[in-house]
Formats: structure tokens, sequence, C-alpha cells
């Protein structure tokens, strides 16, 4: 079972026909030809423009001058039941083109573009209030920068003044302590 999909140049006609060939050998099993049989219809959906659809079990079936006498016989719609059946079902599911036109209700529209502005609103306004808050949040850090390192600065400063002035005792120590020592080996000597 095979199919063979073909376009022939119709000299009546401006546009070419297409044929659909249906070739079903002569030894191929009855129940194999009955099972195939439902496959045609399916196949010419699938070909959409199939103008004539042969059935064709020999060499002479689809000679070119049989199927230009079939096309040119004004036989081609009636030729084949299942296209006929094919073309009948088109014609029953043909709907009348709609349309997708809609009345424009204009306090409707008023509604949703006063609802567009309004959340738009909302996004601008919650945009600034969360970079008010990060500004407020840099700032924050900022003063507590500062407020550390003068901090700091202080500590250091007193650290400094304390180490100068234990520096001064030690040193207001050792001159007690050399004047002392000088006067203790002056009384010695005397």
């Amino acid at each position: 079972v095979m199919y063979g999909f073909c376009s022939v140049k119709d000299s009546q006609a401006a546009l070419p026909k297409y044929v659909l060939i249906n070739w079903v050998g002569e030894d191929v099993p009855d129940a194999r030809k009955c099972a195939c049989a439902s496959h045609v219809a399916k196949v010419a959906e699938f070909f959409q423009g199939v103008d004539v659809i042969v059935n064709a079990s020999s060499v002479e079936d689809i000679d070119a001058g049989a199927i230009g006498q079939r096309l040119s016989n004004g036989l081609a719609r009636l030729s084949s039941p299942v296209l006929h059946r094919l073309r009948l079902r088109e014609d029953e599911n043909a709907e009348p083109v709609g349309t997708t036109y809609q009345k424009t209700d204009a306090a409707v529209e008023m509604k949703r573009i006063n609802r567009e502005q309004f959340w738009e609103q909302a996004k601008k306004e919650e945009e600034l209030r969360k970079e008010e808050e990060r500004k407020k949040a840099l700032d924050e850090r900022l003063r507590f920068e500062q407020e550390r390192m003068e901090q700091e600065r202080q500590e250091q400063e007193e650290r400094e003044r304390r180490y100068r002035e234990r520096e001064q005792q030690i040193e207001e120590h050792r001159r007690k302590q050399q004047t002392l020592e000088a006067e203790e080996a002056k009384r010695r000597l005397k």
C-alpha cells in the first residue's frame, strides 16, 4: 500500500490540478486492503487541495492519459467518493465569518483607565517610599559611622593624655629619686 501526490497541468485550466494516488498492489491481502481503505480520507485531509483521488492497483490505472481524461471530462469532483464526502463535510462545517468588534462602554473604559492610573500612582509612591527609606538608612549609617569615629578619636586622645601623665609621673619620680640619691651621697661625704 502506497500513496502518491502529484500535480497535473491541465490545458484548459490556468492552475494545475492535484492528484492523490492510492496504490494497493494486487498481492496485498484483503484484510490489509480493508484496514488501509480508511486511511485515504486522512491522507486527503493532510494534502489539502486534492482535486482527484485515483485508486490504482496496476500501472494502467495511473497512466497519464487516463488521469488527464478524468480531469478533462469534468469528473474530477466526482471521481472519488471519499473526496466527495470530504468536500461535503467541509461545506457543512463552514461557519459565517465572525467579528471581534465590541462596543466601547465609556464608563467601563474610564473605570479601567482610572484603575490603571491608581495602581500606577500607588507603584510610584511605593518606589518613592522605598527610595526615602534607603536614603534614611544610608544617612543613619553615615551618622553612626561618624559618631563611632569621633568616639574612637576621643578615646585615643584620652589614652595619649593618660600615657603622657604617666610618663610625667615616672619622670618626676625619677628626678625625685635622683635628687634623694644625690642628697644621700652628699650626706655620706660629709
